[in-house]
């Protein structure tokens, strides 16, 4: 009964005023108390739609979800995958988005293959011709001590000497990627950095992080200042 719902129940409900049928057994299978016919259980169409609720509540929050974290205005909204074959489903989601103007869209078939959402995934990343950073990215480093500054005059208990003869100051950020910088899909991004080692054979392997800033500041100077940024 469940597979049978899923298959065909679940996709041709669209009226919760009229009654949904479970097929199962064979015709002889008859139990009035508990509306069964022919072999077919029959369904309120009302609780087949409560049913529904709590999905058609968990997309339309994951949708909000979505616009509220864009860094671009959604227009548009695909429903794919085997659900997606729902009128009742399609009908609840186009009531929520039509009063938000955005355009709500269907594949006219193959609705319950799961390579549909792959496909137009793959199609529309392709499409895209640069992506904007949602966050900061740089790497932790140390930088030359200036007396000038003010941010380098408070740490100068941490300054450091290397074996040039500078003195740095360390857990210094240096960003390579601004936040809100356009990033093609072949666009390189690099920056300059010096190693200093007091023996050479410890510089045959150099490797570091790339760590990303999510906090407000538009130019974060230090990767110690907001623990957790």
């Amino acid at each position: 009964m469940k597979n049978e719902f899923d298959k065909t129940t679940k996709l041709r409900f669209s009226n919760p005023n009229d009654p949904s049928f479970i097929r199962f057994g064979t015709v002889r299978d008859r139990d009035l108390e508990y509306n069964i016919r022919s072999g077919q259980l029959k369904l309120p169409g009302n609780e087949v739609a409560t049913l529904f609720a709590p999905s058609v509540e968990a997309i339309i929050a994951a949708m909000e979800e979505q616009r509220r974290v864009a860094t671009q205005p959604i227009s548009h909204v695909f429903l794919v995958g085997g659900f997606g074959a729902s009128d009742w489903l399609f009908s609840r989601l186009k009531e929520h988005l039509d009063p938000l103007g955005l355009q709500f869209c269907r594949p006219d078939g193959h609705t319950n293959k799961a390579v549909a959402r792959g496909a137009v995934t793959f199609y529309l990343d392709h499409r895209v011709s640069a992506r904007v950073a949602k966050f900061t990215y740089g790497t932790r480093c140390a930088v030359e001590f200036d007396r000038n500054d003010e941010e380098h005059l408070r740490r100068a208990g941490s300054a450091i000497p290397r074996p040039s003869g500078r003195t740095v100051i360390p857990n210094a950020f240096s960003a390579i990627l601004h936040k809100g910088i356009a990033v093609s899909e072949t666009k390189e991004f690099r920056k300059d950095f010096i190693v200093e080692c007091a023996e050479r054979n410890t510089c045959d392997t150099i490797a570091t992080e790339i760590v990303c800033y999510r906090g407000n500041s538009p130019n974060p100077r230090w990767a110690d200042s907001e623990p957790g940024r």
